[in-house]
């Protein structure tokens, strides 16, 4: 009966003044605080002031369309440092600021190529060759030190003239691999798998191939995933041999068996669960993205739907290996891994403006080349420029 008040209530009430602004207090009604579901009915906000800190209701859909504009505001709180020891699990879900991001993107002035790690990247089928160029492309260009990439050969000419800084390793579908795998493994000290790769015989002996290497950093992606779940492959992480996963929602639901809109109300525990049962950071990408080790909890709200193009689900993991987690433990892996996941989002919002509908994966390369030294990049325009009047004046002069 209350509730049955409470939706008349609702709405016979919001229809009177149609051009007030609602202000929600601390979050809309009927959303819930825990996983921004509606529970039977809701009133969507203009405006959300919310006490202490941020919700996790107001953070996932179909919660953030309810809130509108979001204030958090000190409500008398205590100081963090005394709820990290008064209150369990407090600061396990968190997210990043701009300033948080900037400092994982720092590069020490005496390095060289071998200081940002040597990546193998495994993409890349007969129909699917853009694949290993994308991923080659965006690993240099956030800044991985050397990069190889194992493709199949038809792919070889065209990443050639695309990549030419790329290491290139090839196969044929019908070729043995385990040789040529091994070299290339031992050479590496981070392996990224998975984008364009198909599901093929070729493919499926790859990626058992890299799950058994246990002394390196794996990334899984995209087919690399499907074929985990189609062929049932158990597989494990462990402090020498870290392995990140990057699912998007139909990927998790077929590794986890559930249902994807089970996996949508669910992000952070679907996440968590998988994480600590295969003891590996879940990357979980949705409109908002859930980063997890089985502990900490991190959610990305960075990015917009102009990323809804292909290629952009892939991002997190072409440019995981430019990050530092790449030669590190868990324990420090997890903070580089949310700021991939961050710094892609951040980097769409930088260009929406030109590009209001949607913005082709491609596209976000050149930017991110450009913002990844400015500087270097103004410096050989006007290099450019100065030849080209060199040139004009040569040929008057003539």
């Amino acid at each position: 009966a209350t509730t049955e008040i409470y939706t008349l209530s609702l709405h016979d009430a919001l229809p009177i003044y149609p051009d007030t602004k609602i202000i929600a207090v601390d979050i809309a009604s009927g959303i819930s605080a825990d996983n921004g579901q509606i529970m039977g009915i809701a009133v969507k906000a203009d405006y959300t002031i919310t006490f202490g800190y941020n919700k996790t209701g107001i953070m996932f859909y179909p919660g953030a369309s309810y809130s509108g504009s979001v204030k958090v505001i000190n409500a008398g709180f205590v100081t963090e440092d005394i709820l990290h020891k008064k209150v369990k699990c407090f600061g396990s879900i968190f997210t990043y600021d701009d300033e948080d991001v900037g400092r994982l993107l720092v590069r020490k002035p005496d390095s060289n190529k071998g200081t940002y790690g040597r990546t193998l990247i495994i993409a890349g089928s007969k129909n699917m060759g853009g694949a290993a160029i994308l991923s080659a492309s965006a690993a240099y260009r956030s800044g991985t030190g050397l990069v190889k990439v194992l493709t199949h050969e038809i792919n070889k000419t065209a990443l050639l003239c695309r990549m030419p800084e790329c290491l290139i390793s090839t196969y044929q579908d019908n070729m043995p691999l385990a040789a040529e795998l091994k070299a290339d493994f031992e050479w590496a000290k981070s392996i990224a798998v998975g984008p364009g790769l198909s599901m093929n015989v070729a493919a499926a002996e790859i990626t058992r191939c890299v799950l058994e290497r246990d002394d390196k950093v794996r990334i899984l992606d995209a087919d690399a995933l499907n074929i985990i779940a189609g062929e049932h492959i158990d597989y494990k992480g462990s402090r020498e041999g870290q392995i990140i996963i990057t699912p998007h929602i139909m990927e998790m639901s077929r590794l986890t068996g559930k249902a994807v809109a089970d996996i949508k109300e669910h992000m952070i525990e679907s996440a968590k669960e998988y994480a600590i049962q295969h003891s590996c950071i879940c990357i979980l990408k949705d409109a908002r993205t859930v980063v997890t080790d089985g502990q900490k909890v991190y959610i990305n709200c960075t990015g917009n739907d102009g990323m809804s193009t292909g290629g952009h689900q892939r991002a997190p993991m072409l440019v995981l290996p430019a990050f530092g987690i790449v030669e590190t433990h868990v324990a420090h892996g997890l903070p580089g891994t949310v700021g991939v996941a961050d710094m892609h989002g951040q980097l769409h919002h930088a260009v929406r403006g030109q590009y209001p509908r949607t913005v082709a994966f491609g596209t976000l390369h050149e930017v991110l080349a450009e913002v990844h030294d400015a500087a270097a990049a103004q410096e050989v325009r006007e290099i450019l420029h100065r030849r080209k009047v060199c040139k004009r004046q040569y040929s008057r002069h003539k």
